[in-house]
């Protein structure tokens, strides 16, 4: 809160995107390698979401949380810790203005989530939706699934998301590249990561 008061500038961003690194005290732990920490952040969130109502802060306020392989249950468990944050606040409504999840993208496609988890992530997707749409402790957040989780909530978990690029095969028969490239506010396009 300290900090909150001290700051300025957080009064002017837009979002606040939070990382969060596991839904309960142990998985925290195992992943900072710092006890105690889960609690501490639960409560940082809290205090900030008062900072924001106090002040009549427009800025948005959301979680980001990847499923990592074998823990796709794990999402319901982030709803119960948004109603967790909302019940700290004590407001009586939700606070949080959006959640985006992710599939963890490490290095190799060995870490990623296997085909059987993801018929199973279908039906996860489908229960944190329905509790997203119908509890109003969750009214007004918004879930953003990315590119990779979009499909498996759509029922489409034939091929993960690398299938679609082209391999060394394709790349040295049609000489497509691959690149990466942004679009400055002036519209102006810059390539990168050839």
């Amino acid at each position: 809160e300290k900090y909150l008061n001290k700051s300025d500038f957080i009064k002017d961003l837009y979002s606040i995107r939070i990382s969060l690194y596991g839904t309960d005290e142990d998985q925290y732990e195992k992943t900072v390698r710092k006890k105690n920490q889960f609690k501490l952040i639960k409560n940082n969130i809290a205090n900030l979401i008062r900072f924001k109502n106090k002040n009549n802060l427009k800025t948005s306020i959301g979680l980001n949380y990847i499923i990592l392989d074998g823990r796709s249950g794990d999402m319901l468990k982030l709803l119960d810790f948004v109603k967790d944050i909302n019940d700290l606040v004590g407001n009586k409504k939700n606070n949080i203005d959006f959640i985006t999840l992710r599939e963890d993208f490490r290095s190799t496609t060995n870490l990623r989530i296997k085909h059987d988890e993801r018929l199973e992530l279908v039906k996860i997707i489908k229960k944190f939706q329905k509790r997203v749409n119908n509890e109003s402790c969750f009214e007004g957040i918004f879930v953003d699934y990315g590119y990779s989780l979009e499909p498996i909530k759509n029922g489409l978990v034939d091929h993960v998301y690398e299938d679609v690029f082209a391999d060394e095969k394709i790349l040295l028969k049609e000489g497509t590249p691959n690149t990466s490239v942004a679009i400055d506010l002036y519209g102006d396009v810059y390539c990168y990561r050839e």
